[in-house]
């Protein structure tokens, strides 16, 4: 059994004895960040891993040697796997492509090396007979290529939340999916279509609210009264009138025409102003 955490370590244990004396027979530190993903190779002779330091390392179960490393990787890695039939590892991570390598004694050749997903690659895996490899982002796309020419099959609908952990049934008609909300769903291979979902239910739907009486409108503004009454409106008070103005007709001195004046009645005329010659008399002759 292979463990891999934040500590950037692999654990190897030797679970084939009792369950209750498992014993650790490597603790693999050859990456230099958190490692994400680990898978045995079909003889579980060797085993490859992917780290957030970009790299995939294969290593000799037996031993725990590092046998070569795999640094195509641009960006973090998340999820590895090998092909039951030996051929293939494939790697996918934050660069949001898939790299699928050819393993060797002395190193891995790169084979195909494709855009994937609009987002980072969260999982990928092999179909029992090699020849189908499925990989889902993170943002919940699902899709399945094939592995010779890796080349899109199918494209399956995308899941509302994020997609941690994918299976696929032996038989290969069957994938699972578990996703961020706790929800497990059972996709038909063939067809994409959702056969079962475990552990959500759907919400209710709402009813719609009953329709209620719409108050009537009201005008923006009343009239309440009118000043001043019917009786009155459209008649004139002269006497209102003659006791605020008055008009003056004061002759224009250039020219033949005449100039009106209005003043207050109720105030007397301006006082004309008086020039004297020093005998005391002003410009009209007057003391």
């Amino acid at each position: 059994m292979a463990t891999c955490s934040y500590d950037t370590q692999i654990k190897l244990t030797d679970v084939r004895t009792d369950a209750l004396s498992w014993r650790l027979l490597h603790t693999l530190k050859e990456h230099s960040d958190a490692v994400y993903g680990a898978a045995f190779s079909p003889d579980s002779k060797q085993i490859a891993s992917c780290s957030a330091d970009r790299a995939v390392k294969v290593f000799d179960v037996a031993t725990g040697k590092l046998l070569y490393t795999l640094g195509e990787a641009t960006d973090w890695l998340y999820t590895i796997a090998w092909s039951p039939d030996g051929k293939y590892i494939a790697s996918g991570g934050v660069d949001r492509s898939i790299r699928v390598y050819a393993p060797g004694p002395q190193g891995a050749k790169l084979v195909h090396s494709v855009f994937a997903h609009q987002e980072p690659v969260q999982k990928i895996l092999f179909s029992k007979d090699s020849k189908t490899l499925y990989s889902v982002g993170q943002g919940g796309s699902l899709k399945s290529w094939d592995v010779e020419r890796m080349v899109e099959r199918k494209v399956y609908d995308k899941q509302p939340e994020t997609v941690l952990c994918m299976a696929l049934r032996p038989d290969g008609k069957q994938i699972a999916l578990g996703r961020y909300d706790g929800v497990v769903v059972l996709i038909d291979e063939a067809t994409g279509k959702v056969q079962a979902q475990i552990g959500g239910n759907e919400p209710a739907k709402k009813q719609p609210a009953p329709k209620q009486a719409q108050p009537e409108k009201k005008a923006a503004f009343e009239i309440k009264s009118i000043t001043p009454s019917a009786v009155t409106r459209g008649k004139v008070d002269a006497g209102h009138v003659q006791r605020h103005w008055a008009r003056t007709t004061r002759p224009q001195h250039q020219g033949n025409h005449s100039r009106r004046r209005y003043r207050r009645a109720d105030r007397p005329a301006r006082p004309v102003p008086r020039r004297t010659d020093g005998s005391g008399r002003d410009a009209a002759g007057q003391l």
